[in-house]
């Protein structure tokens, strides 16, 4: 598909309809549900139910319809135009270097219907600027490469060339089992909270309906039975709320990441992933700051990380949507895309400054004024289970403390900054120096009498931070780095 066909206003595959409409649907129920099971409910007349639910089905479709043939969009001079808007009608220019990812999306009703839904994002948005809810895949993929092929300072509109169709090579793709070893190794905490949610659901639905719970359960239940077999309660409902957490997570796990895929294109990567939704991501090397990967007590086990790359971004866009996670993928994956990244540039460092252990001394200090004012308080009573309570979060925090000193450390070389960091797991950024936007130098009254400092470096992904190093090694990390910022001209975003 050449660039010119994109020279006239377009609208969506006829299939948009359909999800327009079903998105309508979904999002309207959900603001109008308290007040439609009302009216379900509220009322014995049949005929005024059916009338309501008729005129709700009729006007959201109408509505629907309307939007799609008044969505349009197409190129000119290097900017992507939208028209859209029903009652409110609104034009959208979008310049070419504004875009930060073009990304393909598949739910079920998508890969039915055969289409995709296109997202492109800019570095100056919170949320998705423009969406496409139902293109074909090959009009998508020829809408990105026009894009992506096509540069400010280049005018390409009327050129009859079709775009270059970048190649591509797969660096890694996880296995069924790897994200089985995602599923067991998850929050199952944050997971185990879906049945207390669907639990409160349930009850307050039911409450609506005039069925109370509570009063069921005093009417049929022997108190005193149950007091007896309380302990035998609480041991099933704790084993069945791990089980269950654990059950979730895998399922959650295997549906979000399934047949995770990286790919390596001439100027960046494209993931893969997704069962039910499909999700397909761009990330150009231009744009991505930083590179993370980290793992727990859990994952050191099966040797899995959780990967971040974070993109470029503005203060205003919120994290999630310039960050890209992806979960279980062991060492050598990591090396993969790391050589694939840094291709022959060096990025491993040799040497590592760590903190100064007064950073541990003055951290301890802290933690023993703060929490040993509360131990005083109830010496009085040493038997007290707030006593022991107290007691384990003290040693608790002595021993995150520990680590952290212990593991935060700083490389640096010609070409990237170094940093690692973690608790009971590992964690390490990586960013190429040229990339960085700024550095700042700190000292606290304490650091001065002590001959440190602590460093921040400025990325347009986020900070990072190294605290406590001595200063002599700080003010040379801060010449090396505001040498290369000012003398190396690779583009950083």
């Amino acid at each position: 598909m050449q660039k010119n066909e994109f020279s006239q206003p377009t609208r969506q595959s006829n299939s948009a309809i359909l999800i327009i409409i079903f998105n309508l649907y979904k999002n309207w129920i959900k603001r109008l549900f308290p007040i439609l099971i009302g009216v379900v409910f509220g009322t014995g007349k049949t005929w005024l139910v059916l009338l309501v639910l008729g005129l709700f089905i009729l006007l959201v479709a109408i509505f629907g319809i309307i939007y799609f043939y008044k969505y349009t969009f197409h190129i000119a001079d290097n900017e992507l135009v939208i028209n859209k808007g029903v009652f409110k009608r609104s034009k959208i220019n979008i310049p070419f270097e504004r875009i930060q990812s073009i990304n393909f999306k598949q739910t079920i009703l998508h890969q039915l219907l055969s289409v995709v839904e296109l997202e492109i994002d800019t570095a100056g948005s919170a949320k998705t600027e423009f969406d496409l809810q139902a293109i074909t895949t090959e009009k998508a993929d020829a809408l990105r490469q026009v894009i992506l092929a096509s540069k400010p300072e280049h005018d390409n509109t009327h050129s009859d060339a079709p775009p270059i169709v970048p190649e591509q090579i797969k660096l890694f793709q996880l296995s069924f089992w790897e994200l089985v070893k995602v599923g067991l190794t998850q929050n199952h905490f944050k997971s185990g909270l879906i049945p207390f949610a669907l639990y409160f659901w349930l009850r307050d639905l039911l409450h609506s309906g005039g069925i109370e719970l509570d009063d069921f359960a005093s009417e049929y239940a022997d108190p005193e039975r149950i007091y007896n077999l309380g302990l035998l309660i609480i041991g099933i409902l704790l084993f069945l709320y791990a089980f269950a957490a654990i059950i979730i997570s895998l399922i959650m796990s295997i549906i979000r990441y399934f047949d995770l895929s990286l790919y390596r294109q001439e100027d960046g990567f494209r993931v893969t992933y997704g069962l039910f939704t499909k999700r397909q991501i761009t990330i150009k090397d231009t744009k991505i700051q930083i590179f993370k990967w980290s793992d727990n007590l859990l994952r050191k086990i099966p040797g899995i990380f959780n990967m971040q790359i974070k993109q470029a971004a503005s203060a205003s866009v919120k994290q999630k949507t310039s960050s890209i996670h992806l979960a279980g993928v062991p060492k050598e994956h990591i090396n993969q895309f790391l050589d694939a990244y840094f291709q022959d540039k060096v990025y491993k460092t040799s040497e590592y400054i760590p903190m100064s252990s007064w950073w541990l001394v003055r951290r301890m200090a802290i933690i023993t004024f703060f929490v040993g004012l509360t131990i005083v308080a109830i010496l009085n009573f040493p038997y007290h289970p707030a006593f022991f309570v107290i007691s384990f979060v003290l040693f608790f925090l002595y021993v995150l403390s520990y680590l952290f000193f212990r593991k935060k450390r700083l490389g640096l070389n010609d070409e990237v900054i170094h940093i690692k960091s973690g608790h009971f797991g590992d964690r390490h950024e990586i960013i190429q120096t040229h990339k960085l936007q700024g550095i700042q130098l700190n000292q606290s009254p304490f650091q001065r009498r002590k001959g440190l400092a602590s460093l921040v470096f400025f990325t347009a992904a986020g900070n990072l931070n190294m605290p406590y190093i001595p200063l002599n090694s700080a003010l040379k990390i801060r010449d090396i780095v505001l040498q290369i910022i000012e003398t190396d001209h690779r583009d950083w975003m």
